[in-house]
């Protein structure tokens, strides 16, 4: 898979909860066709059907999110301190979704 420039290779989006409803898989492509035959994950534990549906949610909007959380950044206003809260979490969920803070 071709990337831009800062941006990790994964398996092609969207994805989708498969037949069983733990599995992460492809959506809309031959079963063998993408990831190399492969399915993406196969969540595990009490909660693996629910975690299996928020990462697929996650991924298929992660880039929509980011986009729009870095064309709203500009209009936070910097010197105010009733946005300093807001202007800082856009600040550290667009650092997050780099990759470039760990928390």
């Amino acid at each position: 898979m071709t990337t831009k420039a800062g941006e990790i290779a994964h398996t092609q989006l969207p994805w989708e909860v498969g037949a069983k409803p733990n599995r992460i898989e492809p959506k809309n492509a031959p079963r063998y066709e993408l990831n190399d035959g492969w399915i993406i994950a196969d969540t595990m534990g009490p909660d693996a059907d629910a975690n299996a549906v928020l990462i697929v949610r996650a991924v298929n909007c992660h880039a929509d999110l980011l986009e729009a959380l870095k064309r709203a950044l500009p209009h936070i206003p910097e010197d105010e301190p009733d946005f300093a809260d807001t202007r800082e979490l856009a600040e550290r969920a667009i650092a997050r979704a780099r990759g470039e803070v760990g928390k």
